[in-house]
């Protein structure tokens, strides 16, 4: 081999390597540029739908804040009709234990035997006046 096809192939080499280096780039540019492709369809797809599903969840939030603010109303006059209760219980425990005191102390024997004898005593006036009608 002479001196000049060595000093061709030399030549040769770095434009062989920079034909390859620039394929290669073309394939990563267009990679890249499927990739960017890819990602700006899928903004354009996806952001309106994030959108609305952001503002069913705020909605969703402002229900939920409006019923846990009756729920809270709710538990107050629950609190209040408790508290109410409780002072009337209070107020009027000792009349009722009176009462039912009073209730239980009743002679229910001789109540009857009372009902019995007015029975007795009224059943022939009852049947004397019967007779006028």
């Amino acid at each position: 081999m002479s001196d000049e096809t060595v000093l061709q192939g030399q030549q040769q080499l770095p434009s062989m390597i920079e034909r390859k280096i620039l394929f290669w780039q073309r394939i990563s540019a267009f990679g890249i540029m499927g990739v960017c492709t890819v990602a700006l369809v899928t903004a354009i797809i996806l952001v309106p739908q994030i959108s609305e599903t952001l503002t069913q969840v705020n909605e969703a939030t402002d229900q939920v804040e409006t019923a846990v603010e009756g729920i809270n109303s709710m538990t107050a006059e629950l609190k209040d009709a408790s508290a109410n209760v409780n002072k009337l219980l209070r107020e009027n425990s000792e009349a009722m234990a009176g009462a039912v005191k009073k209730v239980s102390e009743i002679d229910y024997e001789g109540l009857n035997k009372a009902i019995s004898d007015l029975q007795s005593a009224v059943g022939p006036l009852a049947s004397f006046l019967g007779r006028f009608r």
